[in-house]
């Protein structure tokens, strides 16, 4: 539009000059100040274009970017992946012999005392996956640190706990506080650690005692009490934790009648609860 502008301005001019006998040197000044104008003018506009084009860019654009770059997409692949996870669960636990067989062929051996037998005892698991014996406690755990190694497993399942409440069963072991059995806790799993340092640790927690068993121990009270500390100290250490008490409280008719030990319909509720959270947690199937 600047270029139609400049060459009417020049022909206007020279039809001018030739009507009215215009000095040429008036002419060329005039045509050259035309010129000009429209070229200055056309500047002034593409720089003013410019201008508001850059800053839209550095102020409004690139603050748009950072905040798109800044949007959280974490939890919503965490959402899917948890999503994923259910659905593996929901089919495993339609056929419990698949949560098992699941476990062992991720690499998992489960150790502790004679609840922990009842996985190999009623064939739920190979028994060289089981590393459990009766009246066991805590302080039998350095007795499977070569099997460990050996197996080099990528998940570990420690389910201690009933025997260290009482001398119950013959056991030596007496841990009268939560304290007591949190140090103990942090010192053998600390070693159990050091035999596979590419496994991840996770605790069941202690299953209460029914009725029966609260009659026979009214030491079993505290068990809710002490699972809370042993949660709260595997949350600051970074091991797993398994929570058993909700099944085992809605499942009293799968208790023995001692009331500690379970039937072998307990077995696979336990199982899946173990790999529930395994898979929780980021395991993978």
């Amino acid at each position: 539009m600047g270029e139609f502008s400049g060459a009417a301005g020049f022909h206007f001019i020279y039809r001018m000059n030739r009507k009215n006998h215009i000095n040429p040197k008036i002419v060329l000044c005039l045509v050259a100040t035309s010129f000009i104008a429209c070229v200055a003018i056309i500047l002034i506009i593409q720089n003013s274009k410019n201008h508001i084009s850059l800053s839209s860019v550095s102020q409004d654009g690139v603050k748009a970017i950072q905040l798109m770059e800044a949007r959280p997409i974490a939890p919503i692949e965490d959402e899917i992946f948890q999503l994923q996870r259910q659905e593996i669960i929901r089919k495993l636990t339609e056929d419990p012999s698949r949560v098992f067989q699941t476990l062992a062929d991720v690499n998992t051996v489960i150790i502790g005392d004679s609840r922990v037998v009842g996985f190999s005892a009623y064939n739920c698991m190979d028994e060289s996956r089981i590393l459990a014996g009766t009246s066991w406690s805590i302080l039998e755990l350095p007795a499977v640190f070569y099997a460990v190694t050996s197996i080099n497993p990528r998940y570990i399942v420690v389910a201690f706990g009933i025997n260290e409440i009482s001398q119950h069963l013959g056991t030596p072991v007496y841990f009268n506080t939560d304290e007591s059995y949190v140090e103990a806790l942090d010192y053998y799993l600390g070693m159990l650690q050091e035999c596979a340092p590419n496994a991840k640790i996770y605790y069941s927690s202690i299953l209460p005692a029914s009725e029966e068993g609260l009659a026979s121990m009214d030491g079993f009270r505290i068990i809710p009490e002490r699972n809370n500390a042993i949660h709260a100290f595997c949350e600051e250490k970074g091991y797993g934790f398994i929570n058993t008490e909700e099944i085992a409280y809605e499942h009293q008719e799968m208790y023995r009648e001692d009331g500690i030990h379970f039937t072998a319909d307990f077995y696979p509720l336990w199982g899946e609860a173990i790999l529930s959270e395994i898979i929780r947690t980021g395991g993978v199937v």
